[in-house]
């Protein structure tokens, strides 16, 4: 019986860690894209208008050339 409780214990331990694991992993994951992210934005607000109009009708002309997928 002994064993038996130890044993459960282990794997409630183990479990716990792998949770925890788990949580910090999905927490750096979503840390990392909000931080990209945040750059990706900071990059375009620092593009002058025209600039951001021109890249956003290249862009337009070049997804209207490939097709719609």
């Amino acid at each position: 019986m002994d064993r038996l409780r130890k044993f459960e214990s282990r794997i409630r331990d183990a479990l716990q860690s792998l949770r925890g694991r788990i949580d910090r992993s999905l927490f750096d994951a979503t840390k990392g894209l909000a931080a990209s992210q945040y750059r990706i934005l900071t990059m375009i607000s620092s593009i002058p208008p025209v600039a951001m109009y021109l890249v956003l009708g290249v862009s337009l002309v070049a997804y209207l050339i490939l097709g719609y997928e």
